[in-house]
């Protein structure tokens, strides 16, 4: 979504609100000290101007999904196995327990997530064109190997195994399921997904809640997701940007680019709060939770 960054700037009013004339005169009236509610698509919390206020301060606040996709029931607790340290996770994968993950209780809550259920249907169509593209490469690498094979005695196997990689990107429609560990590390709560989908932890990033850390990862390298964890470590949120109109208002409002300060927005002092509503379940009642929230936040600026 980097191309928002870019196009933003040409959908902010600077000259006829006089912004930058305002902002010249009374440099320190530029939003510092308000907190913006922005009411859309989850904010992609990747963004470069998105990430620090004027004052250098984290320009998202935190994030909220109202729509209930990105929720994880994560009641499951299970203890590790003491000789080899691996879980047997809710999807029945083999999860090797990073030496380096800090654990004093030795309890894992355990969930597990189809990844397709965080998205909606166009975003669906775009991961599986690029499961479908890195099924792809992965297969003609293992073909090319399989083929200098075939004079072997495994001749028989090979020519299944070409058979097989041949309809296998029909495997790119298939939901992805990650398991979900949330754990206490003696201090604060912290979870992986594992975005590996084959129980590979050793390369998935911890998070903890958003609002703490301000920490994010990547699915397939493309989509920003961040995360909050809930009533003892029984609930995970999962929030992923997949849809631009958020990310594009956030902006808008109040991006700010330390370095190209005439791609900013309106109010590059302000920190906002992403609060995910628009799917195509959403519902009245989600809006009055969405106000009850921001009342409780001490927001009054609301941006639809």
């Amino acid at each position: 979504m980097s191309n928002i960054d870019e196009s933003s700037k040409f959908f902010i009013p600077k000259i006829s609100t006089q912004q930058d004339i305002f902002l010249k005169k009374h440099p320190k009236y530029d939003g510092r000290g308000l907190l913006i509610a922005i009411i859309d698509s989850c904010v992609d919390v990747s963004l470069p101007g998105l990430q620090k206020t004027t004052t250098g301060i984290p320009k998202i606040l935190d994030c909220f999904d109202f729509t209930g996709n990105g929720d994880v029931d994560t009641s499951t607790v299970r203890e590790a196995d003491l000789e080899n340290n691996f879980l047997i996770g809710l999807s029945d994968r083999r999860l090797k327990i990073p030496p380096k993950w800090i654990n004093p209780s030795g309890k894992w809550h355990l969930g597990i997530k189809s990844i397709y259920e965080l998205f909606d249907d166009i975003a669906l169509e775009k991961v599986i064109e690029i499961r479908r593209e890195n099924i792809s490469k992965q297969n003609k690498l293992l073909e090319k190997n399989l083929h200098q094979t075939m004079l072997n005695k495994n001749e028989e196997n090979s020519k299944f195994m070409l058979e097989y990689l041949k309809s296998a990107e029909d495997l790119s429609k298939d939901s992805l399921v990650a398991d979900c560990i949330v754990w206490n590390d003696g201090k604060i709560w912290r979870a992986c997904i594992d975005i590996s989908f084959i129980g590979n932890l050793e390369n998935v990033k911890i998070l903890a809640n958003y609002r703490d850390e301000h920490e994010f990862d990547l699915i397939f390298d493309k989509f920003a997701y961040c995360v909050s964890i809930n009533d003892d470590g029984n609930l995970l949120k999962i929030f992923v940007s997949y849809k631009e109109h958020g990310s594009l208002v956030a902006n808008v409002a109040a991006a700010h680019f330390p370095n190209e300060p005439d791609k900013d927005g309106l109010a590059p002092g302000a920190q906002i709060v992403s609060m995910g509503v628009l799917h195509s379940h959403s519902n009245g009642s989600i809006f009055e939770q969405i106000v009850l929230k921001a009342v409780s936040h001490g927001i009054y600026k609301r941006h639809f």
